[in-house]
């Protein structure tokens, strides 16, 4: 399935905040991350994805749900998917 993560700056407008755990290393680009019980790392090549649409399948990891281009990632890192409802009117036509 495709999903679109959500940008980076979104990201980390979300989550830095609320973290108890944002640790940036330098050059290497890593990101460790606690939230909510839950330890993820995001590389200087996975940020490059962020905005994009991506190929993910589900996987069943505590801190990840997806995995896709070699990578995990969290159900809460992409943007929500909206189910349009449609009236009976609106099919009729």
């Amino acid at each position: 399935m495709k999903r679109k993560l959500k940008t980076w700056e979104q990201f980390k407008e979300e989550f830095k905040p609320s973290s108890d755990v944002w640790d940036e290393y330098g050059d290497d680009g890593w990101i460790v991350i606690k939230y909510n019980d839950m330890e993820w790392t995001i590389t200087l090549k996975m940020k490059e994805f962020f905005g994009s649409e991506i190929k993910v399948y589900e996987t069943e990891d505590f801190n990840y749900t997806y995995i896709g281009y070699g990578f995990f990632w969290n159900e809460l890192w992409f943007e929500q998917e909206f189910v349009e409802f449609l009236s009976k009117e609106e099919v009729e036509i």
